[in-house]
């Protein structure tokens, strides 16, 4: 078996919440084959093109899970209308909303487009979309008085997707960044569905740093969320993340349960990225259990389902997985095959958490077949690579960053509290001074005018009573 510290959690990295990249921009959710057919006829009329741009990212979004290219075609066709539009009446504004609105789907078309390059793996596409959706979105902001709930949503979400994008290439630093900052506007917004990305962002945050349960009761948090909305996509994701978390612990009853659950959802809503997901962390799981057949069954349904969604992240990740377990077979040649595969796509596209497992697993292959050269070669790349991704003082950094965020929460919460309590002691305080003078007062009053009164009373009394009562007559005896 070769070994390696961190080999079975590469799919959990699938699993951030992708799905919910532009998830808030879509205010229904429809039948997908039904709203993809209206959406292409409704593109083809006659619409303005304000219409035409949301059109055009709405039905992109929809072929997010079937088409990758079409719909990455698709939005870039929305942005260069939108580009066009702000450009053609950027002298011409009689209303202030139409160039906001014209501003905001252009945004949307580089969100949606930093969604689509995460899918593919483009990490570097990507973060150059979000950025530019960030710019745009926080300039609307800047302009509009009202803070309009929509834009900050959108910067909310974009912040979240940056997280995700700098967490899928092991910057945990930017990672933590983004995701604190994101999950804190949310909340400010109640902004559900990005709560529930945040804290799942999170929950994979605290994975990486081996913290479980915390990880667990994150994950969880967000499950809660989700079921009270009613969101079968963020289910079956956050049922995956928290089965990743049992495989890591090798609790297999329970990570095989929940990754069941998480692939039945997928099945039922037709989500192939999530399917290759959930597949091949069964294939995964099964391989930790010696179950090869099963292993392997899961492994090459994941891998076809990716390769049909061109999925480069996920398909270096199979592969790798696919090449642990041939040479955990003994099947030397096929587990070279594949590992070399994972390396040479790893290498190319920047996933650097996939390299460092897969140079590590080469470097043992070639050290079981005597090819101790080529041992050397890839396991001074492991080195390189983890050198890289756990560097001492972004480590220091990201602790800094977590106790201080945690620490000025808690610091002004305290305060706040603090001086709340001193205001209610000062009020009570002057409360009960001022009803025990009062009633002091009343008590002195009251008992002084008393006095008199009862006084005055018996005298009186005694007056009627004498009108009525004689004195008794002696008893005669006789």
């Amino acid at each position: 078996m070769i070994k390696s510290s961190n080999k079975y959690s590469l799919f959990l990295y699938r699993s951030c919440i992708i799905i919910f990249f532009t998830l808030s921009f879509v205010n229904t959710i429809y039948s997908q084959n039904n709203r993809t057919q209206e959406l292409s006829s409704l593109i083809s009329t006659e619409i303005t093109d304000i219409l035409k741009i949301q059109y055009l990212n709405e039905l992109a979004w929809e072929l997010t899970s079937i088409d990758l290219d079409s719909s990455i075609t698709l939005s870039k066709n929305a942005l260069e209308l939108s580009r066009k539009v702000v450009s053609s009446n950027k002298n011409k504004w009689i209303n202030s909303n139409e160039k906001e609105t014209a501003q905001f789907e252009m945004g949307d078309s580089y969100q949606k487009l930093g969604s689509f390059y995460y899918y593919k793996g483009d990490y570097r596409q990507s973060i150059e979309n979000y950025t530019n959706a960030l710019e745009l979105f926080e300039k609307l902001i800047d302009k509009d008085k009202t803070l309009n709930k929509k834009f900050v949503k959108a910067q909310s979400s974009t912040l979240g997707n940056l997280a995700n994008v700098f967490f899928a290439q092991g910057n945990s630093l930017k990672t933590l960044e983004y995701v604190l900052y994101a999950i804190d506007i949310n909340q400010k917004i109640k902004n559900r569905i990005g709560i529930i990305s945040n804290l799942v962002m999170l929950g994979n945050v605290y994975v990486e740093k081996k913290n479980y349960e915390k990880s667990i009761e994150y994950y969880k948090s967000a499950l809660e969320i989700s079921k009270d909305i009613e969101n079968n996509k963020a289910k079956s994701t956050i049922l995956g993340n928290i089965a990743n978390v049992y495989l890591i612990n090798n609790n297999y009853i329970e990570a095989e349960k929940y990754f069941i659950q998480a692939l039945e959802i997928t099945e039922s809503i037709k989500n192939l990225s999530g399917q290759s997901t959930h597949l091949g962390n069964l294939g995964i799981l099964y391989l930790k259990k010696k179950d090869f057949i099963k292993s392997l069954e899961c492994l090459n349904k994941s891998l076809e389902i990716a390769k049909k969604i061109k999925d480069i992240n996920s398909i270096a990740i199979v592969k790798g997985n696919i090449g642990e377990l041939y040479f955990t077979i003994g099947e030397f040649e096929k587990a070279e095959i594949y590992l070399l595969e994972a390396s040479r796509i790893s290498e190319q596209e920047g996933y650097l958490d996939n390299l460092k497992e897969v140079s590590y697993n080469l470097s043992n292959l070639y050290t079981r077949i005597r090819d101790f050269k080529k041992a050397l070669e890839h396991y001074k790349v492991f080195v390189t690579v983890k050198d890289s991704l756990s560097n001492i003082e972004a480590e220091k950094e990201f602790v800094r960053i977590e106790l201080n965020h945690e620490f000025e929460k808690k610091e002004a919460t305290a305060k706040m509290e603090r001086k709340k309590n001193e205001v209610i002691k000062d009020i009570i305080i002057s409360s009960i001074t001022i009803i025990l003078l009062l009633v002091v007062g009343f008590i002195v009053y009251s008992f002084k005018k008393l006095r008199v009164t009862m006084k005055q009373a018996f005298v009186m009394l005694l007056n009627f009573l004498s009108k009525f009562i004689t004195r008794p007559k002696p008893f005669n005896k006789n």
